[in-house]
Order: structure tokens, then C-alpha cells, then sequence
């Protein structure tokens, strides 16, 4: 049968990257071994999905910091303070030359998203479909007019999803579907012991009415909580990767495998939120996926599974593994005004997108990005474009840095045509407030670069001191960012991130963290620089071989600063010639000249 694989997505700890219905991809331990060619791996379990109905508007209250669970505690924070060290002692390298960015706004499509002051990180994540863009982050969920981004609907997570008024709803993810005709979510309810994988879908392809236009499931957990789960689908099942951990302890979460689910979808047209019986898990903690995988050191190997359909059942295919170069935990970033660094997490892959590519030879490329360490102790953002097969390869690599700032939280897209992508990620430094910067590259760009100059997107107003800060524990950010290909438009890339706004009422407190939407044209040529107009009311006073110029600035700069004004002399309209350059001044004294001329 036929599959389609519209989006990609990326698994947390165990660094699984799931290309539904082609291609999935993971992070290896030096230690683990790779996998025999065309191994199979049918499910290990089932579960039955329950039917949720929409609850009633919640009431945000109290200042809650998203738990970020990782395999090893202990030596992640080792490995940050080994990373924190490096970058204390590195090297600044020189400033590199300003250049205009070939990225550019589609349709001038940039504004304000969510923001939420009773939880931190945001996981903003969004993604555009024919006439709604649709942005997602811990605790709401919001629906845009794609055309302006204007705000149509919105509503808390709790009550969207239909979970227990007991669950903190966390860790959401959003597609648009455009062979379904439909969108699909996915999220977790947290409850100590009684914890739900959250699905499920609209009713058609408009997600405005987010109470009577979505269908909504869970499947229970108990003890077991699916973390930082990634959202994908093909023409038949929707997937969700996820990191599983037992809440037995609480609040010390232990790891037990990563894991894959295959959720049957809703034949076309289905409008009657009659559910699927049956979800499908790859993994448990008596059949784990890739063991106990200690990632935490350097790491050379990214490792490529595929879905399959047999006999109507999905079955994981295990395509190996590429090598790519090596990398290791960043260290935390700083910024200006305070001493509070802000977490880059911990070298995870955290989304992935995969089209056709026509300069592969029409091959599906699978790209997807990491922050990592990077020259002089500095986080980098590491992207790479792989190329699915057996075995998969890694067809192009580049890497965002900054000669003084640290770049993290990064989320890349192919646009639709395959021949063009488009980056986005954060950016700060010791004299740097965080910003989102983009990148893109286009069908002539060599491989493993994005076209130079930075599409600033949105800056902050203020450091990050919020309640998740302290002087042992970096600020929390992101966890993740969103990158998402426009289905109408080649060569358009949309997304969401997040900034920082100013403290409300208490600094530490509330959150701080503002997001941002957008839609970017990959490598579109820069626009010619408008001309400053010209000096106003120019004066001359005579004296004795002298000659002294007023003027006053221009009513228009053009758009920049004006630093340099230009002196010219003669006798006669059309033969003056430059005599000066006086910088940014309005007088000039000439002198010898000659008296009647």
C-alpha cells in the first residue's frame, strides 16, 4: 500500500525521530549496537482509546514549572557543568561582516501568539493549513486568520483535550492533515499514577470551534507518563513518539524506554468522534526500545527506522544508522542584567519535517536540528537533512553560530517544493536579550549552508528571572520550537518561538515568556535600499575667501541612520566636484576661496 509521510517528529531522550508511515530516526549511544538490516518490530501491546468530552474553561492559578525529565539527572548535570566551564574560558572569534538576509516575511505575516503567566517553558509549536494557522503551547491553544494572524479562537489545554480536571496538560503538538482533510493534536494529562496520552482530531478543516468541532481521546497510563511526545501521521494511523517514565517516585521519574504508538485514523469525512479501538505501542519496560541508550558524552550516529502497513497492522522497520560529526550537552546561554543563564536542554533532537526533494533525486529528506556545544564553549544549532532509505543518507549538515552569542532552541522546515527550507532559533549573549532569528537556503544554496544574513523575528524586552531561575537551576526555554511547511504556497516556511517580555508585578513570580508567529519566503532577494531624501534649507553665509553651510536633515532617511553628509563645490550647475565628507553634521566652513567667484 501507499504512504505518505506529511510530517515528522522527534522523540525526546532516547532522541527518536519518527518520519510517520516512512522514516524514524534516533540519537545512539557509542555502546548500543547497531540494528540488523530490515529488522521488523511489530508492536509489543495494545491499548483501547477512551472518548473525552470537552471540559469547562479553566481557571489559571499558581506559578507551574513543566518538569523536564532526562535519562540521567546526575550526569546531564555533570555534562552542563563540564559545557559551562568550556564556555567560560572560550574564544571570541572576530565579528563577522553584517549582511542583508535573503530571508524575507511572506506577506509581511508576523505578530504576537500566546502567552501564559502561570506556566513555564511554553513548548510553543504551531502549524498552517489552508486558512488557520494553529499555535499550540502548555496550557492553550490558539486559532489564527492565516491571511493577518489575527486571534479567531482560543481556549485553555485542560478543557480543550477533555482531561481530568486532576491533569496538568503539558507537552502539546499540532498538524494539519491535507489528505485528511483534517487537524491532529497530541499532549499528555500528568497525574501522579493516573496519567493519559492525549489524540485526537477536528471534525473538518476548519479548527475554529474548539469545543464543538474536535473529537477528543485518551488512553490511560496509570504510572507510566509518555514525556515530551512528538506528534506525526500517513494515509492511515497517526503516530506519537514519546520517553516513558514511572512516576512511582515522584518526584523522582525513572526512565524505561522510549516508545512509538499507531493510532488508527478516522476514514475521510468522519465527523462522528466514534474513535479507534485499538492503539498500537512499540515498546515497554519489558520490551524496550534500544535498551538503556546513556547518550549523555559525545555522540557520532543518528539511527533511521520506517513504518510499514502489514496486513492492515503497523510494523517498525530499523533502516541503520549515519554517522554524523560529533557532538556533546551546550552549555547553558547567557544574557545581559542578570546572572541567570537560560537552558539549552540537552543535544536533543526536538522536531523534524520530511518532503520530497527534487535535488535528491525526488528521495524523501528528512530534516531535523539539535542544539549542541559549538566553538569557544558556545550552543550552536545543528541541522541535517537525511535522506530515507536502506540504509538512509546524510545527503547535507550545516550549523547556526554566532561569534559572541549563544543560538538555541532551533526548529527547521522544508518548504513544499523540497528545493528550499527555512530555520528559526533563539539567540543571546552576555550583551544579547534573546531574539528569534531565521535562515533559510534556496535551490542554488551549496550544500550544508543557509544563505547568509538574519530575518530578525522578535526580540525581548527584558532577561529572563522568572521562577524557574535560580542561581543552580537555568532559566527554562522552549522546550521546543515549531517549523512547519505552507501546504498552498512553494517555498513558504511558518512557525512559532519564544521571547521575553517584561516581569508582571513580581519578577519571580510569574512567567515572563511571549511568543511569536510567522511566515517566512526562503531566500528571497533583498530589496533595494531606498534613498535618503535630500538635506533641508540649505544656507550660505559669504565672508572674506570663506564660505560657511548650514543645512538641516533630511525628512526622510530612507530608513537608516544617517552618518555621513557629502560636500561638493562649483561655479556652475552640473561641474560641481566633492570637496568633503563631513560625517554626521550640519555646518561645513569652506575656505580659499576666491572672492567674487
Amino acid at each position: 500500500m501507499r504512504h505518505r509521510a506529511r510530517q515528522v517528529m522527534a522523540l525526546g531522550l532516547s532522541m527518536l525521530l519518527l518520519a510517520p508511515g516512512f522514516a524514524a530516526a534516533s540519537q545512539r549511544s557509542p555502546t548500543s549496537t547497531a540494528p540488523a538490516e530490515a529488522t521488523t518490530r511489530g508492536a509489543v501491546g495494545t491499548l483501547t482509546p477512551h472518548t473525552l468530552q470537552p471540559g469547562q474553561p479553566r481557571v489559571r492559578t499558581g506559578n507551574a514549572v513543566m518538569p523536564f525529565h532526562t535519562l540521567a539527572p546526575g550526569p546531564l548535570r555533570a555534562a552542563k557543568l563540564r559545557a559551562a566551564a568550556h564556555a567560560s574560558v572560550g574564544q571570541r572569534r572576530p565579528q563577522a561582516p553584517v549582511h542583508l538576509p535573503l530571508t524575507g516575511l511572506f506577506n509581511g505575516l508576523n505578530g504576537s501568539g500566546l502567552s501564559d503567566y502561570a506556566a513555564t517553558p511554553p513548548d510553543s509549536t504551531g502549524a498552517i493549513g489552508p486558512t488557520r494557522y494553529v499555535e499550540m503551547v502548555n496550557q492553550q491553544i490558539g486559532v489564527f486568520d492565516r491571511n493577518n494572524l489575527a486571534l479567531l479562537s482560543s481556549t485553555d489545554n485542560g478543557s480543550f483535550t477533555g482531561a481530568s480536571i486532576l491533569d496538568s496538560v503539558s507537552d502539546p503538538q499540532i498538524q494539519w492533515d491535507g489528505v485528511a482533510n483534517r487537524w491532529f493534536y497530541s499532549a499528555i494529562g500528568v497525574s501522579q499514577g493516573d496519567n493519559s496520552l492525549l489524540f485526537g482530531w477536528s471534525k473538518t478543516a476548519d479548527p475554529s470551534d474548539l469545543t464543538n468541532g474536535w473529537c477528543r481521546f485518551g488512553i490511560g497510563r496509570g504510572s507510566d507518563l509518555d514525556d515530551y511526545p512528538k506528534l506525526g501521521h500517513d494515509d492511515d494511523f497517526i503516530f506519537i513518539g514519546s520517553n516513558v517514565f514511572s512516576d512511582v517516585a515522584a518526584p523522582n521519574y525513572t526512565f524505561e524506554t522510549a516508545t512509538l504508538w499507531a493510532i488508527p485514523k478516522p476514514a475521510s469525512g468522519d465527523a462522528s468522534c466514534a474513535g479507534p479501538s485499538t492503539a498500537y505501542y512499540f515498546a515497554d519496560a519489558a520490551h524496550p526500545l534500544l535498551g538503556d541508550n546513556l547518550y549523555l558524552g559525545p555522540q557520532t550516529k543518528l539511527e533511521l527506522w520506517h513504518f510499514i502497513s502489514s496486513s492492515g497492522s503497523p510494523a517498525l522497520i530499523a533502516d541503520g544508522a549515519v554517522t554524523v560529526p560529533t557532538f556533546d550537552i551546550p552549555a547553558s546561554a547567557p544574557q545581559p542584567g542578570s546572572s541567570f543563564t537560560i537552558d539549552t536542554l540537552d543535544a536533543r533532537l526536538t522536531q523534524a519535517v520530511a518532503v520530497n526533494d527534487p535535488g535528491a533525486g525526488g528521495a524523501k529528506g528528512i530534516w531535523t536540528q539539535h542544539t549542541v556545544n559549538g566553538p569557544g564553549g558556545r550552543s550552536v544549532v545543528r541541522w541535517y537533512e537525511v535522506t530515507a532509505g536502506a540504509p538512509p543518507v546524510l545527503r547535507q549538515q550545516g550549523q547556526l553560530d554566532s561569534p559572541t552569542d549563544f543560538v538555541f532552541n532551533g526548529a527547521i522546515s522544508p518548504a513544499k517544493g523540497g528545493d528550499s527550507a527555512a530555520i528559526f532559533y533563539n539567540r543571546s549573549g552576555s550583551s544579547q536579550l534573546p531574539i528569534i532569528g531565521a535562515q533559510s537556503r534556496g535551490p542554488s544554496t551549496p550544500l550544508g549552508s543557509m544563505d547568509t544574513g538574519e530575518l530578525l523575528l522578535g526580540s525581548s524586552s527584558a532577561a529572563d528571572v522568572d521562577y524557574s531561575c535560580s542561581a543552580s537551576t537555568p532559566c527554562r526555554w522552549g522546550d521546543y520550537a515549531g517549523a512547519t511547511p505552507d501546504p498552498s504556497n512553494t517555498g513558504v516556511v511558518w512557525g512559532s518561538s519564544q521571547v521575553t517580555g517584561p516581569c508582571f508585578v513580581i519578577c519571580e513570580w510569574f512567567a515572563q515568556w511571549q511568543t511569536r508567529n510567522f511566515a517566512v519566503v526562503a531566500s528571497t532577494a533583498p530589496p533595494p535600499p531606498t534613498v535618503p531624501g535630500p538635506p533641508q534649507n540649505p544656507a550660505a553665509t559669504g565672508g572674506n575667501t570663506t564660505v560657511d553651510v548650514t543645512w538641516t536633515a533630511p525628512s526622510s532617511d530612507g530608513g537608516s541612520p544617517i552618518t555621513n553628509y557629502e560636500i561638493y563645490r562649483g561655479t556652475a550647475p552640473g561641474g560641481e566636484a566633492k570637496v568633503a565628507e563631513v560625517g554626521n553634521t550640519l555646518t561645513f566652513h569652506d575656505t580659499g576661496l576666491t572672492n567674487g567667484q
